[in-house]
């Protein structure tokens, strides 16, 4: 009985211990990677005070930190008012309903805040009912307190909501170090910081006339949006290291601001303008449909150059250049890029635009601004440059599907200027509005290969003139009148002469010509047959022409005598047997034979 009773009553301990464990619920087994673990005030309380923690001391050097609901209920705020000692890593988690804060901000007039982690631990951070806030007020009304997060190793996850909040004075909140947002990071005041590795999947808020700006920590460095949101209404910098878009994230308000030696990778889904203002970005992937990448400079520092790595493909916009006066240029030496999106040379009012390498186009690209470089274009869509506007490059090659677009002013260059070859096919598209009838230079090559399939010209009477060396826009020669259609009524030999009946239909006049012919068949020199078709020893002589332009809807009848070599002829034989051929404008009409007999006289002598 007593070892029964013993028994029972171990079984009662173990059910009554595995209840205390559930009642714990989720913050106690989220809180087992914690050794230190907030018991202090509530709602409001400091970092510092060493009753607030269950070691009963300040966290310190190797503490995995936790602020949750496991020993504090309700909802509550732990203020790091200054340079807390490092910690290795920190997870600020509240329950259902209970949102649990850590603000870093600092003591007015004497430090500021931040907490160091020396290796924060996977999957930990703020968790979806946690929440961090960078900087204060302090309740100064001239200025606060900034705060931030320094990431020695590890990475921090953001699943609830990181705010860069106010401090009056502006003065910058920071996170240094590897960062994963996928909860909310709201920038309410200017939030710097130097980056390992971003990932974003959540939400980035910058308000109005706010700025956020982050840098490289190293080469290697990678800022990527997967998904989220960008709600960029303030200026979004980041500088150097990699830039990726690869999945369905979206930025909208003002363009992210790229800059120094960064590379692109603008692939995914989303959508989003990325600002690239620097000379030492390179384009290292395909530019997805829903992603504008601009390319300038900075006022006073640098011209903008986006270099190409690889054979990439433009599928969205690509625009080169900017209104402040810094230039755009597209490097492709590494490979082609080819678009089947939108190129925009855009106006600098300060000098051309460039480009550089193989550009295949088969989509569209238009010059707001002069463009020049080693560029050689194969377009197979379209290219438009305006009036006033020039493009110098190495060669160009149209194909058969290709437009060229050209606006000619009256003064200038030609509006396409190439150092070697141009190659045509395709049309070619020219406005000459204004234009005085007159030679204008369109192209302008080294040497010239092949002609424009179709040609369209509007704003005035002129046509393409092609040379050795290019094509020109020349006044147009205006056609001369239609010719009629001649016909051969009839055809007679008669008594030492030929009698043609013509007629014309149509057009402004009919010109005819007419020839008799016969054959002479010669053995040793001498003729000893005529003929009206040619044999071998045969000699043709013309004994009888004529010619007359007749009006249209007249006929006309011509009489053709035999010239001395026909009457010649007819003294030595009774009857000549000739063709009678009419043409009209060098075109044959008819030919027909004819019979041709002596006069009556000459009849009557040899009788």
């Amino acid at each position: 009985m007593t070892n029964l009773t013993s028994c029972r009553r171990s079984t009662l301990a173990l059910l009554g211990a595995i209840g205390v464990l559930l009642s714990l619920g989720a913050s106690q087994a989220s809180a087992a990677s914690c050794d230190v673990f907030w018991v202090g005030g509530n709602p409001k309380s400091e970092w510092r005070t060493s009753g607030n923690w269950s070691t009963n001391e300040v966290p310190k050097a190797g503490a995995n930190v936790c602020l949750d609901n496991s020993h504090v209920a309700g909802s509550y705020t732990v203020v790091a008012n200054g340079f807390e000692p490092k910690i290795n890593s920190i997870s600020i988690d509240g329950s259902s309903g209970a949102t649990v804060t850590l603000l870093i901000d600092g003591q007015p007039a004497f430090t500021h805040g931040q907490l160091e982690l020396e290796e924060q631990s996977a999957g930990s951070g703020v968790g979806s009912h946690g929440a961090l806030e960078l900087g204060s007020t302090n309740n100064e009304p001239t200025g606060g307190t900034h705060g931030g997060v320094v990431v020695e190793a590890g990475t921090l996850v953001n699943e609830g909501t990181i705010t860069s909040a106010n401090t009056n004075d502006e003065t910058p909140n920071y996170i240094n170090g590897n960062f994963d947002n996928a909860g909310a990071l709201v920038v309410d005041n200017t939030l710097e910081g130097s980056f390992a590795n971003w990932t974003t999947s959540g939400s980035i808020t910058v308000e109005p006339g706010q700025l956020m700006r982050i840098a490289e920590a190293s080469p290697s460095a990678t800022f990527t949006q997967t998904s989220g949101t960008i709600a960029n209404q303030g200026k979004l910098e980041i500088v150097g290291g990699t830039f990726t878009a690869n999945g369905s994230g979206v930025a909208t308000g003002n363009p992210l601001e790229l800059e120094g030696h960064i590379s692109i990778v603008p692939s995914g889904s989303g959508s989003a303008t990325l600002h690239v203002k620097t000379g030492a970005a390179k384009l290292a992937s395909d530019v997805a449909a829903g992603y504008t990448v601009w390319n300038s400079g900075i006022p006073g520092f640098t011209h903008g150059q986006l270099a190409i790595e690889g054979n990439l493909t433009n599928r969205g916009t690509l625009e080169l250049g900017s209104l402040d006066g810094t230039h755009g240029t597209i490097e492709a030496k590494e490979g082609t890029l080819t678009n089947v999106g939108t190129i925009v040379f855009e106006n600098t009012m300060n000098g051309p635009d460039g480009l550089n390498g193989p550009l295949v186009n088969d989509g569209t690209v238009s010059l707001e601004n002069p463009v020049n470089g080693t560029g050689q274009i194969t377009n197979a869509g379209t290219l438009s440059i305006p009036a006033g506007v020039t493009l110098e490059a190495e060669a160009f090659t149209q194909a058969a599907g290709g437009t060229l677009s050209l606006v000619r002013s009256a003064s200038g260059s030609a509006p396409l200027t190439l150092s070697g070859v141009a190659s045509l096919a395709g049309n070619v598209s020219v406005n000459a509005t204004g234009l005085a009838p007159a030679s204008y230079p369109l192209i302008a090559a080294h040497s010239r290969t092949g002609t424009f399939g179709g040609a369209s010209i509007s704003g005035g009477s002129f046509g393409l003139g092609y040379t050795a060396s290019g094509v020109e826009l020349v006044p147009a020669v205006a056609p001369g009148p239609s010719v009629g259609v001649l016909h051969v009524v009839s055809v007679k030999g008669g008594k030492g002469l030929v009698t043609v009946t013509l007629s014309c239909v149509g057009g402004s006049g009919c010109p005819a010509a007419v020839k008799v012919k016969l054959v002479e068949r010669l053995h040793h020199g001498r003729i000893v047959a005529l003929s009206a078709a040619k044999k071998p020893s045969t000699r043709t002589v013309t004994i009888a022409s004529g010619s007359a332009t007749l009006a249209a809807g007249t006929t006309r009848k011509l009489t053709l005598k035999l010239n001395h070599a026909g009457l010649a002829l007819l003294r030595s034989h009774r009857t000549l047997r000739a063709l009678t051929a009419v043409t009209s404008g060098g075109k044959k009409v008819k030919s027909e034979a004819v019979q041709i007999s002596k006069p009556a006289k000459h009849a009557a002598k040899k009788r």
